[in-house]
């Protein structure tokens, strides 16, 4: 295969990254639609964190009451929303 040949090649490979890429977002998307953010294990799990650290995380005022989540009877509860914000997850 000649250089210029492979030249060639390079518009299409691009093209498959896209098309990859793309497939991979909507993966994604799904994935995140499926995880139960109202809770302690799955916010930490998405985040990155332990357990300990989210409440850590509560308590020291980065998730804030009335934003990020709410207490229900002696247990949080997260609001999915905000803690996709934090990630930058629409």
């Amino acid at each position: 295969m000649t250089f210029e040949e492979k030249l060639d090649l390079l518009p299409k490979m691009y093209d498959l990254l896209l098309d990859m890429n793309d497939r991979l977002t909507k993966l994604e998307d799904k994935q995140l639609s499926d995880i139960d953010l109202t809770k302690k294990k799955n916010v930490a799990n998405f985040l990155g964190v332990t357990t300990k650290t989210v409440e850590n995380m509560c308590k020291d005022g980065r998730l804030k009451q009335g934003v990020h989540f709410n207490r229900d009877i002696g247990k949080i509860v997260f609001v999915e929303s905000a803690i996709k914000d934090i990630k930058g997850v629409a």
